[in-house]
């Protein structure tokens, strides 16, 4: 009877004290991770703080964060993590991801409250960066042969006015042997985007174009530097198309498993060749094969296991034939 007695007294006696080292426990906010003192406009992060519990048990607290826009003193964002477990030592807390504007001032707050404990910390941040991006490009009636004006939509990205800024496009020929040669280039400037504004950019008339070729839309700000994230690619094919007089073949493309490829193509004569692979934005990603072949069908193995998944064009090019074939790869 006795010894039961001392066991209960024991057990009231240790929730006592834990209650009364709970009482003691404190948290504070250690550290703010994120965001830093220079954010991205219009590139979204995750708001992240360090609480520090001084206690060896866990304690459940509320944890918030708000972010002020320090132009219009309004809060524009606002997190709550409710029951949320801050252990002994170190905890980090991981709020919703917050997306600013481009040339912004804010103010980011964190509290971390508890019964008979809490913490408040803050910290002011900006944004920098341009968005101007080229998001369509139109196509008129009558295709993309020539003669046609370039035309391509634009759209300022951050919500942020943009100055002086330059409006480019350019053509590629993806028929030329060794390096995509600029067969054309224009710029359109200097015009202002005022924020979420967008603009209708026709560029110079194009006279004449190859059968397979690149264009190219992008943007620069006043000081030159690049503010479309991403340019607008196309590749255009015209209705010109180059035909080898003697054999008038094309290349044709055999699949031997998801990764090998046979490609099979045939020559008129004998004569110099070259057989090279370009992605979509007309960058050269592998040369299968070139020398001197006669005339007559050849075949070259294709393995495609170091390519990403996506739009690959196969080119060959000799003396007097030049063809593109589009091909898609999938692993």
């Amino acid at each position: 009877m006795k010894r039961n007695v001392i066991s209960t007294l024991v057990l009231m006696i240790a929730a006592l004290a834990n209650g009364l080292f709970a009482q003691y426990a404190e948290l504070e906010i250690a550290e703010i991770k994120r965001p830093f003192d220079v954010e991205e406009g219009g590139e979204g992060f995750k708001p992240k703080c360090v609480i520090n519990n001084n206690a060896s048990y866990t304690v459940n607290a509320k944890v918030t964060c708000r972010i002020k826009d320090l132009e219009t003193f309004e809060f524009v964002y606002e997190d709550v993590l409710a029951n949320f477990p801050c252990y002994g030592g170190n905890t980090s807390a991981e709020f919703r991801e917050f997306v600013p504007e481009g040339g912004k001032d804010y103010n980011a707050w964190f509290r971390v409250e508890a019964p008979q404990t809490g913490d408040t910390k803050d910290k002011n941040f900006t944004t920098e960066g341009y968005d101007v991006t080229p998001y369509e490009m139109i196509v008129p009636d009558y295709g993309m042969y020539p003669p046609f004006s370039p035309e391509a939509l634009f759209a300022e990205g951050l919500g942020v006015e943009t100055p002086d800024v330059i409006l480019h496009c350019t053509i590629e020929d993806m028929m030329d042997s060794s390096t995509l040669a600029v067969i054309y280039e224009d710029s359109l400037g200097s015009h202002t985007f005022t924020p979420h504004d967008t603009f209708d950019a026709v560029f110079a008339s194009v006279v004449d174009v190859p059968y397979a070729y690149l264009i190219t839309f992008w943007v620069t700000d006043a000081q030159g530097n690049n503010i479309s994230h991403p340019p607008l690619q196309e590749i255009i094919f015209s209705n010109e198309v180059a035909e080898d007089p003697v054999s008038n073949s094309s290349i044709q493309v055999l699949p031997i498993s998801s990764d090998l490829w046979t490609i099979t193509f045939a020559l008129g004569s004998e004569t110099t060749y070259e057989l090279s692979v370009y992605d979509v934005a007309g960058k050269s990603v592998a040369s299968l094969s070139s020398g001197i072949l006669g005339n007559g069908e050849h075949s070259v193995t294709w393995d495609t296991r170091n390519l990403t998944q996506g739009v690959y064009f196969l080119r060959l090019s000799t003396s007097c034939f030049k063809t593109v074939r589009k091909v898609t790869v999938i692993h």
